[in-house]
């Protein structure tokens, strides 16, 4: 695998997969949805502290020290998306009303894969019947 701007190793599947207990999922292919106050009521980032030095081993020390110190709801989120990407994961988000109060629910999902389109070449001698193509990829940012 490639280098990273994270992680000294890449953290394995297993360690991910008990990572992700922590938020109240069973493994990766959960689809249930999970808000930042379902952390605080599963006391996630008291756990999240308990696994903190096998965390720091991963993460190039400078990036533990912005990462893992003073963590917080959203930090520990930013976290597990850093090591789903690792496996071809993300947590995606949206907006949820419950009784009138919005909140953001979290989700697992794999990551999309870019489409490739095909557009015919334009070619300077028959514009109206072009049988060539290239590939353009579209990227949304």
């Amino acid at each position: 695998m490639g280098k990273s701007q994270l992680f000294r190793t890449m953290p394995s599947k297993k360690f991910i997969e008990k990572f992700i207990t922590l938020f109240g999922l069973t493994d990766i292919s959960d689809k249930r949805y999970f808000s930042r106050k379902n952390l605080i009521d599963l006391k996630t980032i008291e756990n999240i502290n308990k696994l903190l030095p096998e965390l720091k081993n991963y993460y190039i020390p400078c990036k533990a020290r912005n990462y893992l110190s003073e963590l917080n709801e959203k930090r520990v989120i930013t976290v597990l998306r850093q090591l789903l990407k690792t496996i071809g994961y993300n947590v995606y988000s949206c907006e949820k009303y419950h009784k009138g109060t919005k909140y953001v629910a979290y989700v697992i999902k794999p990551l999309i894969e870019i489409p490739i389109l095909q557009v015919p070449k334009k070619d300077s001698k028959d514009k109206k019947d072009s049988k060539t193509t290239e590939n353009i990829v579209v990227n949304f940012d």
